[in-house]
């Protein structure tokens, strides 16, 4: 049977935004989804020089419902935060797909319509929370 793939919202990303904007939706009670390109958590930490370190401490780096545990050092290191990020996605158990990558959302009518690496996906709405685009998803 085939898995369904409409919901009432799809959020393009998986990174910091994109898990906020989940914790929200997980309280509202609408259907959503999260599309994710990467093959884990992590989002743009994933890319980042392994010595980079956030500039503020991890209590005000935190995410919507659960301050960021704190590091061995002031400043949390690299993959402190990416273990923050798979915590959060557990904790909260957000529906992630990974990995997912959008090549494109169009709306007719009242409906978007994502063409995914995964096939088609619909919803009601649709926002792009991942990193900058070169071009628009949205045609």
């Amino acid at each position: 049977m085939a898995r369904e793939k409409h919901f009432d919202v799809i959020v393009i990303g998986g990174g910091q935004s994109g898990l906020a904007v989940g914790y929200y939706l997980r309280r509202t009670g609408l259907s959503y989804v999260i599309l994710d390109d990467q093959e884990k958590a992590g989002g743009a930490w994933l890319q980042t020089w392994d010595s980079l370190k956030l500039f503020s401490p991890a209590e005000h780096s935190s995410l919507p419902g659960w301050v960021m545990p704190k590091d061995t050092e002031e400043y949390p290191r690299k993959d402190h935060v990416i273990q923050y990020l798979k915590d959060y996605e557990v904790r909260y158990k957000l529906p992630i797909e990974r990995p997912v990558s959008v090549m494109g959302v169009q709306k007719h009518q009242q409906l978007f319509t994502l063409e995914t690496s995964r096939g088609e996906y619909s919803s009601k709405a649709a926002g792009q929370c991942n990193r900058h685009m070169e071009k628009s998803l949205y045609s």
